[in-house]
């Protein structure tokens, strides 16, 4: 398993804002697995994940509650993307904080 790092540091996003996490796949791969962590009140509830983009293609039909993508989710059942992943494709991820105060989140993308 090969993980791609969203940065190198938590991502902070404003209360009510929106922001687009990028990953550059380091290996080829045939599914990919979103893990996200929100690092400031450690709970995923005020996060919605508006979309995920595999070079350009939206992989996501509508808006999601982002604890759907917890480590902890429901015994580590969070969702797995069935897609061919190659070497340099772009994931491009979409989290908005509907909470009423700024989060941080830590996030990765893992190719199998």
């Amino acid at each position: 398993m090969i993980v791609a790092i969203g940065g190198p540091a938590p991502t902070a996003i404003a209360a009510g804002a929106t922001a687009v996490i990028t990953y550059q796949i380091p290996e080829s791969g045939r599914v990919g697995r979103l893990v996200l962590q929100e690092t400031t009140t450690g709970n995923l509830f005020s996060t919605t994940l508006d979309g995920v983009r595999h070079n350009n293609v939206e992989l996501t039909s509508q808006t999601c509650p982002a604890e759907q993508f917890s480590a902890l989710a429901v015994g580590g059942s969070n969702p797995i993307f069935g897609r061919w992943l190659l070497t340099n494709d772009q994931l491009q991820i979409t989290l908005t904080n509907t909470s009423a105060a700024p989060l941080s989140y830590v996030s990765s993308f893992s190719v199998m």
